[in-house]
């Protein structure tokens, strides 16, 4: 299944979330745990009942809550480090896709511009080409009506004449373009 960019994004945002969550009730369930064994053992643990419990068991239990009471320190400083670093990943992910979204932007600019500006050359060429064509027009256009002698017709106005000769194919005559005609085959 063909899934878009932004889909994929936001399942992971989701599933990202869901973890977080997921991580925050285990170490609110923990901490509840923690809390509960302290005020069920933490009173008991006294050298006035090491007789009961005994001093090994005491001291180890006292051991274990140093212990823990560390491991706690360095799970909420690695949680800060880790939010920390993990802000600091998304200004520095905000920072590029705003310099990636100007790059784009100037590059996109700055292609519309030689486009247009591509366009206006083409455009000044096919034109100055138009001009030149027209110029070889009008001078043939006087050429041909000095050599015709055609002074009296209006300029650029023509007769249409077949520049081949053509034939009849009922009576076998062709005809060219002076008006003459040749008889049988078309032969002159």
């Amino acid at each position: 299944m063909a899934v878009s960019a932004a889909t994929a994004g936001l399942m992971q945002r989701w599933v990202q979330v869901a973890r977080d969550r997921q991580f925050e009730s285990t170490r609110a369930d923990l901490d509840d745990h923690m809390d509960r064994l302290e005020d069920i053992v933490g009173p008991q643990l006294h050298e006035a009942n090491d007789w009961y419990f005994g001093r090994e068991t005491r001291e180890r239990g006292e051991e274990l809550v140093v212990e823990g009471n560390r491991l706690l320190q360095e799970r909420d400083r690695g949680a800060k480090e880790a939010e920390h670093k993990a802000r600091r990943a998304l200004l520095e992910f905000d920072e590029r896709r705003t310099e990636q979204h100007s790059k784009s932007r100037t590059e996109r600019e700055d292609l519309r511009e030689a486009w247009e500006h591509e366009v206006r050359t083409k455009d000044n060429e096919l034109s100055e080409r138009v001009q030149n064509l027209l110029a070889v027009v009008v001078a043939k256009d006087t050429r041909l009506r000095k050599d015709h002698d055609l002074s009296d017709a209006p300029a650029g106005q023509y007769e249409m004449r077949p520049s081949k000769p053509s034939t009849s194919v009922l009576s076998g005559e062709s005809s060219r373009v002076d008006g003459s005609t040749t008889g049988g085959r078309g032969v002159a």
